[in-house]
């Protein structure tokens, strides 16, 4: 996903589509004219790992729950409005179950991570990106070649996948893969790792998890590695929806932390803040509505500057979280089965990602979306920064309904 400047992120709806398609058109024409460039050349075509063809046998490997169907029902919600059509209904979540790839030779390019093959095939369940339904729209094919390749020695770990700069994405997609390499025994025997390391969340993980810090390669876009033997995790998700056995790889992320609450342990109400600042979804009217958050000892509580393992621990001792829609409510992966969760929305912006996570983990999810309108032509899915503006009433109304008349004073 092409990151734009804040005040051009509405724009964003027309964007994707734009770039996708400057991918399948003008892709055609590249790879031809690339191709004299030997390995600069743009892949030649793309196939999926799991194939039967003869070249699979001899240029990769699969290992894994690759090809059997995996099934997670979500169950139906409600909210305010009731009966949302994004955010209500039932879904059914359909992938595959772990699985992991090694390719003799293989090539990683970009900092979307995208795998070829030795014979310069895209691995397309090994490359995802956002919107991509089919592989002539990836971003590999709007370069004009690639950048110049660099040879490295032994066994490459690729943990690294698009838009691990965000924290919701790293967690859904990087530490599922960390989960994949550490069930195979892989990890410590890595000659190097693709993997981001520039933020402390990042860190954080990378460290916890075993991933060996002394041997990272930073990707980039001008990242083009070529290993004797690349070995790929696959999380089959799409960005919003994610398998549940990658959702319990992220709950387990903290062992200590999983057993069940004794009855004795105090429970917390928690209101997870966005802060002030202008389109970052923030609630505009946050202050209005700090006394009806006060009325059922909901305490206001900001993330900024603690660590996952704080972050977690807190999350697994709320018995309710209302928040805007945002990255830190992946964290409702580490919760309790059976805590209350309340997620606020602009219609400018709705995205059910966390309803399908807190679905996942057993947690009674509810919405209320803000003041204003979809748009009639693009829908509820266009201002990926629009701030939230919230009813006192519909909050009120939607924590009566979620834990009760009782109030605490």
């Amino acid at each position: 996903m092409t990151k734009l400047p804040r005040l051009l992120r509405p724009l964003q709806p027309w964007v994707g589509p734009i770039l996708r398609a400057t991918s399948q058109y003008a892709g055609p024409l590249l790879k031809v004219l690339s191709k004299p460039f030997g390995l600069r050349a743009l892949p030649k075509g793309a196939t999926v790992s799991w194939g039967s063809g003869r070249e699979q046998r001899s240029s990769w490997e699969v290992t894994g729950d690759a090809t059997t169907p995996h099934r997670d029902e979500i169950p139906a919600v409600d909210g305010i409005p009731r009966g949302y059509p994004t955010l209500a209904p039932s879904r059914a979540i359909e992938s595959t179950g772990p699985y992991l790839v090694r390719l003799t030779g293989g090539r990683v390019v970009g900092d979307y991570a995208a795998i070829v093959t030795s014979s310069n095939l895209l691995l397309q369940d090994l490359s995802p990106y956002f919107s991509v339904k089919r592989p002539s729209q990836h971003p590999i094919y709007r370069r004009a070649w690639l950048p110049s390749p660099e040879k490295i020695e032994g066994r490459v770990g690729i943990i690294h996948t698009r838009k691990a700069d965000n924290y919701y994405h790293f967690m859904i997609d990087i530490v599922p893969r960390i989960a994949i390499l550490a069930e195979a025994g892989l990890l410590s025997g890595l000659d190097a790792v693709l993997a981001a390391s520039s933020t402390p969340y990042q860190r954080e993980v990378l460290s916890l998890t075993g991933v060996p810090v002394d041997r990272l390669i930073p990707p980039s876009r001008r990242t083009h590695l070529v290993a004797d033997q690349l070995i790929v995790p696959c999380v089959p998700t799409d960005g919003k929806r994610i398998p549940g056995w990658a959702c319990r790889a992220i709950g387990n992320l903290f062992p200590e932390l999983r057993r069940p609450l004794s009855p004795g342990e105090r429970r917390r109400r928690i209101y997870i803040s966005r802060g002030d600042s202008l389109r970052t979804r923030r609630v505009a009217n946050e202050p209005e509505l700090e006394p009806v958050l006060a009325r059922w000892g909901i305490e206001r509580v900001s993330l900024d500057s603690m660590s996952i393992r704080e972050q977690a621990k807190m999350f697994r001792q709320a018995e309710l979280i209302v928040a805007p829609h945002g990255a830190a409510l992946v964290n409702v992966a580490f919760c309790e089965p059976g805590t209350k969760i309340l997620e606020l929305f602009s219609p400018r912006y709705v995205n059910y990602c966390f309803r399908i996570i807190a679905g996942l983990c057993g947690l009674a999810y509810s919405y209320v979306l803000g003041e204003g309108h979809a748009s009639r032509l693009r829908g509820d899915h266009f201002d990926l920064s629009a701030d939230i503006t919230v009813s006192r009433r519909h909050l009120e109304t939607a924590l009566s309904g979620m834990v009760g008349a009782q109030v605490i004073p």
